[in-house]
């Protein structure tokens, strides 16, 4: 249902009958939600908004590097995927180059899309068209992101249609600022120049723009550092996400319940569960 923002209308008969029988949705965002509505005719009572969520115990900021570095780091995590815009991503790393005398390396964290022919040896290619393969690093597949991220400088996500964006408060959470697609919820998270920075989606040239304003103001990107990490443990925690969640499905005599499995000491917090 979230890829309702790739205009998936589902409205024929079978598809509203079944929806009939949902008691309820769940929308990562209210621009999700008011998406629902107009793709595939919900009702926005029977929607409630919860946001994914973070493990603020994986995801944690590091000190404080300092302002003046000559050396920049961007990542994008997303798979390989023409949808995700990683040609995008380095054409505005090729603007940049010309923009500023600072060392600017793009991070392409992600494996090929499965089951699709790869865009790995077109994206190497246009790199070495635009003359910045030598500043664009295919990292691969990672599954220790929450590592990864804190080394980073900025994230990308220069996704042509996004529903949320998981990467986006993940790197919110690691101190790290987002410049993001104005595209799908993304919005819904970030503020521009508040607690991340937004482009035009499909502009390179924006994303430059965008991405030049915070290399060059490190008081700028200090504010909106500072305002991601208050953000998403004020909205985005997964513990307060999940027990939203809980509230929004469960039965009223079976709410509150809070049971530990251990959770603690595998991922250090706690999770709430229904049942022992």
């Amino acid at each position: 249902i979230s890829h309702t923002f790739y205009k998936s209308r589902k409205r024929d008969f079978w598809h509203r009958y079944l929806f009939s029988k949902i008691d309820r949705w769940i929308a990562l965002t209210p621009l999700h939600q008011k998406n629902m509505n107009e793709m595939l005719g919900l009702s926005p009572s029977r929607i409630t908004i919860i946001p994914n969520g973070v493990n603020l115990i994986k995801f944690r900021a590091p000190i404080i590097a300092a302002n003046d570095k000559n050396e920049f780091h961007i990542a994008i995590v997303a798979r390989l995927d023409p949808q995700k815009g990683q040609d995008l991503a380095i054409r505005a790393l090729a603007l940049l180059k010309t923009k500023t005398q600072k060392n600017v390396v793009l991070h392409l964290l992600g494996e090929d899309t499965p089951g699709e022919a790869s865009i790995r040896p077109h994206l190497k290619a246009l790199a070495e068209n635009l003359g910045v393969q030598s500043e664009v690093v295919f990292e691969g597949f990672k599954s220790e992101v929450h590592e990864i991220l804190p080394q980073m400088d900025i994230l990308w996500l220069p996704s042509h249609r996004e529903t949320f964006g998981r990467c986006v408060i993940e790197a919110m959470a690691c101190g790290v600022p987002v410049v993001g697609s104005s595209a799908g919820g993304v919005p819904d998270i970030i503020e521009h120049k508040t607690n991340g920075m937004l482009f035009e989606t499909l502009n390179a040239e924006d994303l430059m723009i965008q991405t030049l304003f915070l290399i060059e103001h490190p008081e700028a990107r200090r504010k909106i550092r500072e305002k991601a990490l208050t953000d998403v443990r004020a909205l985005y925690d997964m513990d307060q996400v999940f027990s939203r969640l809980l509230h929004a499905i469960l039965p009223d005599h079976i709410q509150g319940q809070r049971i530990d499995f251990g959770a603690r000491k595998k991922t250090g917090y706690q999770v709430p569960y229904l049942f022992k």
